[in-house]
C-alpha cells in the first residue's frame, strides 16, 4: 500500500509542473496577442508595404519574462497552407520583428545575449565572414531599455537590416548573409522561442 501512494506521489509531483508550465504558456501567448496590432505599414523604396501579423509570443529565460515578439510578413495574405521557418528565410518579401520588452535590462545584457544566439545559429566560417557586421550592429545598442520600450528590426528585399530603437533608425546593415543569420535568431535551429508559434496564424488561416 505504502508504495502504492509513494508512485502516485511522485507522479503527481511530476504532472504539476508540466500543466502548470502549459497554463503559464497560454497566459503568455494571449498576452504577446494583445501587444501588437495584426499589421503594419513600412516604408520600401520610397513606397509604404503593408506586412501582417504571422504569429506573436513572449521570449522567457529562466521562467522571467524578457519581452514578447511578433513576426510580420509581406506576403502573408498570400500563403494558404502555412509556412516552416526555412521557408521563411528563403522568402524574398520586407519581414520585421517587433519587440517590446517586459523589464528593464542593461545595453550589456541585450548585445551579449543576440551574440551568442548568432553565434549558436551560424558556423565559424559563416560568423567570421560577417563579424565586422554583427561588431556594427551590436554597436548600435548603446542605452539600456525600459520596461515598455520598443526594438523593431526589418529585412528588406535589397537583403539590408534596419533596426529601430522607440521608432529611431539605428542601424542599417547591408549584408545579406547577417540578415539571415539575425533571423535565425528567433527561426533558426536553435532559436530562443519556439518558430512554430510566430508562424500560427499562417496555418491557422489555412
Amino acid at each position: 500500500m505504502f508504495r502504492i501512494v509513494l508512485k502516485l506521489l511522485v507522479i503527481y509531483a511530476f504532472a504539476l509542473p508540466v500543466a502548470k508550465a502549459d497554463t503559464d504558456n497560454t497566459v503568455a501567448l494571449a498576452k504577446a496577442e494583445t501587444l501588437f496590432p495584426q499589421r503594419v505599414d513600412v516604408e520600401y523604396k520610397d513606397e509604404s508595404v503593408a506586412l501582417f501579423k504571422t504569429g506573436s509570443t513572449i521570449r522567457k529565460k529562466y521562467f522571467l519574462e524578457i519581452y514578447a515578439v511578433a513576426h510580420y510578413l509581406e506576403h502573408a495574405a498570400s500563403i494558404d497552407n502555412g509556412i516552416s521557418g526555412q521557408q521563411l528565410l528563403d522568402d524574398d518579401g520586407v519581414k520585421q520583428i517587433s519587440m517590446k520588452f517586459l523589464r528593464d535590462l542593461k545595453a550589456g545584457q541585450i548585445r551579449k545575449s543576440l551574440l551568442a544566439s548568432i553565434r549558436q545559429n551560424t558556423s565559424e566560417k559563416e560568423y567570421a565572414e560577417m563579424s565586422t557586421d554583427v561588431e556594427s550592429f551590436l554597436q548600435a545598442i548603446d542605452a539600456d531599455v525600459n520596461k515598455g520600450d520598443e526594438f523593431t528590426v526589418c529585412w528588406l528585399p535589397d537583403g539590408s537590416l534596419d533596426a529601430y530603437y522607440q521608432g529611431r533608425q539605428i542601424s542599417s546593415i547591408n549584408n545579406a548573409r547577417f540578415s539571415r543569420s539575425f533571423w535565425k535568431i528567433w527561426f533558426g535551429e536553435h532559436a530562443v522561442v519556439n518558430p512554430d508559434v510566430l508562424l500560427e496564424q499562417l496555418r491557422v488561416r489555412s
